[in-house]
């Protein structure tokens, strides 16, 4: 196992660390035209999540050549469930629906973009956070739309199907899925049903942090 070498400290991330020990996490990562350097350093964070105690299915679209190669031989030692794609498969949807299966903790969805985009392609529209209202709103607003509305769908299916939390994240960006994980203000977007949906372990969590 390589040992993970990136910035991000897990001293302040002891809360988070307690509560997800234990849980499922789902993460997809379409790996297509992905540098082999930027695949690793992500994949070194997925094998860290694992070693804290998180179990996790990775879920690969566009999942041919040495990218995928390079998937399976560095997760397969520690015991991270795989599941390879064909390159037409809509990832996010069977992400989406694994996810509803296993009763995942999170769904994160991992691509080029740093998270949900009210206008494709201008990263200032990014947005933080939003429940199903938000995203209705943005489905509705005329901006979003092609690849942003399959997004939307799948991420509902996601929530209305028993998850709890879907993340939306960069896998180019430095540390993107630890920061996602396990700081307040993440990487890149959270998506939940509504407000109501925070336990009160993370409520206490924002109040410290605040």
């Amino acid at each position: 196992m390589r040992r993970y070498e990136g910035n991000l400290t897990l001293k302040a991330a002891r809360p988070y660390l307690r509560l997800y020990r234990g849980m499922q996490f789902v993460i997809k990562i379409d790996v297509c035209g992905a540098e082999m350097s930027v695949l690793a350093r992500f994949l070194d964070q997925v094998a860290l999540l694992y070693e804290l105690g998180i179990q996790i299915v990775l879920v690969c679209g566009s999942s041919r050549g040495p990218v995928a190669t390079q998937v399976r031989d560095f997760i397969g030692h520690p015991e991270v469930t795989i599941v390879n794609l064909a390159p037409d498969a809509d990832a996010d949807a069977i992400a989406a629906s694994i996810a509803g299966k296993v009763a995942a903790e999170k769904l994160i969805l991992c691509g080029r973009a740093p998270g949900l985009l009210e206008r494709p392609g201008d990263i200032r529209s990014l947005v933080s956070y939003a429940d199903l209202a938000g995203l209705r709103r943005i489905e509705r607003s005329g901006e979003g739309h092609g690849e942003t509305l399959e997004l939307a769908r799948s991420i509902r299916a996601a929530l209305t199907g028993g998850v709890k939390r879907v993340h939306l994240i960069s896998y180019s960006q430095p540390d993107s899925l630890l920061t996602e994980v396990f700081t307040n203000a993440g990487s890149g977007t959270l998506i939940v049903s509504d407000m109501n949906a925070l336990t009160p372990a993370e409520l206490q969590l924002l109040e410290v942090a605040s």
